[in-house]
């Protein structure tokens, strides 16, 4: 068997998308050493969700103390639940029908229910089925409610074909749960509605509320939608930097989330965020809440930064305020994605037009090429102790013509095309004042933020400058505000 011991590293986050929110949330910390299993495996199998263990009489196993092994935890409450990672294989040694229907001895004692058992010695057990996380009653096609009753766990097969689809509907699962690009991964059953409510199709002229379906296909369903959650604990909510606000929840006090986010880590995944839906700034960690539904998924990144591609996979040139290149260029490779912070309309004399360009944020160490294709090495060595070529840091700008938006954030222009014509003029020390205001409360700030004292040391050259329009002075202004923003808010994970 497969032990849970390694850490997961959040820069490798991304193929870790499936420690289910449903029901119960844990607490990863809290394990406990388990009975001395049974001395030879009959198989192994796969879960597809964290689940409760139950005993041979079909309840749910409580304990008090916490001190399990790698394959079991304890949620809030103190019941015990599987351990999941990715797809790793769990051994069984048999299997029990227990109150009709079908569980996997896991453990001494530990039995878990076959509705949330994906894999079995390799053959994959709910291809072309669902599962029932409550019990549902059955309709007709006409939403007539028949006398039938299904009970929570039901492995059903389902009548419509899964399809592919690019947005989100309000129900809807990820193909791969554990995927990089989740996004491109939306799988969708076919809803049939039905007096303004969602039903699933059965066979024989049966369907079923979407409501009530755990799994398709082996794979989490997901709300696409507000949910309502329970405050276990007293606790402050956090930004998605994982820093807490000033706001408290109470204990038992009831909150809407809408996303669940895979959070910046120091050092290794430890749960899920969820984004709080009357405070989109804030986010609750997974221990402190009970949330029945699941959500769908981001990456703390993709509420963070803004990406953009080249359009035709070829290197990306950079320019500065001015729209004028800098004989440098971002090296990019097919679907290669950098990041920018901000769109500007930037005036273009010689074309007497304004033109859009995104700022772009140097936090990628990208390589960088001058205009005759050698690379631009800079003072600054990699974990070999090798010069590496990355931009050196400064106000630069990617022709928003020459890129595709791929993600994040979808950034917003700061000013107008009319604003960037009409800002062409000569700034004054009037037009000066905030900008030297802002560096002069700035200066003592610094942390040694590489952006951050570009940002100086452009609004420094600006100042000093009696050739600076006021469209520069404007920008400085914005670069310094942004880039002093992104020393609490841009983190990287130090485990990475």
């Amino acid at each position: 068997m497969m032990k849970l011991t390694k850490k997961i590293c959040i820069g490798l986050m991304a193929t870790v998308l499936v420690f289910s929110p449903i029901l119960l949330s844990f607490n990863p910390v809290q394990t406990i050493q388990a009975a001395k299993k049974p001395a030879k495996a009959k198989g192994s199998l796969t879960y597809i969700e964290p689940s409760y263990v139950y005993n041979k009489f079909g309840q749910r196993i409580k304990r008090k103390n916490s001190n399990f092994n790698g394959d079991f935890i304890l949620d809030p409450q103190g019941y015990v639940q599987t351990f999941t990672y990715e797809e790793d294989n769990y051994d069984y040694f048999a299997i029990r029908t227990i109150n009709g229907q079908k569980y996997y001895k896991v453990d001494n004692g530990f039995y878990v229910n076959e509705a949330v058992v994906k894999d079995v010695n390799g053959k994959d057990t709910k291809k072309g089925k669902l599962v029932l996380k409550h019990k549902a009653a059955v309709y007709t096609k006409k939403g007539k409610r028949t006398t039938q009753t299904l009970p929570k766990n039901s492995i059903l097969k389902y009548k419509d074909k899964v399809k592919s689809v690019t947005a989100m509907p309000k129900y809807f699962f990820y193909e791969n749960d554990f995927g990089w690009h989740l996004d491109k991964l939306i799988r969708y059953l076919p809803i049939h509605n039905i007096k303004g409510q969602q039903f699933y199709a059965l066979s024989n002229n049966r369907y079923i509320k979407a409501a009530n379906v755990d799994s398709i296909n082996g794979h989490i369903v997901r709300y696409n939608g507000v949910a309502s959650a329970t405050v276990l604990t007293k606790t402050k909510t956090e930004t998605v930097m994982s820093r807490p606000t000033s706001h408290t929840l109470k204990k038992g006090q009831k909150i809407k989330v809408d996303l669940t986010v895979i959070p910046w880590q120091d050092d290794s995944f430890e749960g899920y965020m969820y984004r709080l839906h009357d405070y989109p700034d804030e986010f609750v960690d997974e221990s402190v809440i009970l949330l029945k539904k699941n959500l769908p998924i981001k990456l703390y990144t993709d509420l963070v930064f803004s990406y953009v591609a080249s359009k035709n996979t070829g290197n990306i040139q950079l320019y500065d305020f001015n729209g004028k290149p800098i004989n440098q260029s971002i090296k990019t490779g097919d679907n290669d994605q950098v990041k920018v912070d901000g769109l500007f309309y930037i005036w273009l004399p010689s074309e007497n037009k304004a033109e859009l360009f995104y700022h772009y944020l140097n936090q990628d160490d990208k390589d960088v090429v001058n205009s005759d294709g050698t690379k631009v090495v800079v003072d600054d060595t990699n974990n070999l102790g090798k010069p590496v070529a990355r931009l050196l840091y400064g106000n630069n700008f990617i022709k928003a013509s020459d890129v595709n938006f791929t993600g994040g954030i979808e950034l917003k222009p700061v000013n107008t095309a009319q604003d960037a014509k009409e800002d062409q003029q000569i700034a004054t020390i009037a037009d000066k004042k905030e900008l030297q205001d802002l560096f002069n409360e700035s200066k003592v700030d610094s942390i040694g933020s590489h952006n951050y004292d570009s940002a100086l040391t452009n609004a420094s050259a600006v100042l000093r400058s009696d050739k600076a329009t006021v469209a520069e002075v404007k920008e400085s202004m914005w670069y310094l505000k942004t880039t002093k923003i992104q020393l609490t808010s841009m983190n990287f994970p130090r485990g990475d």
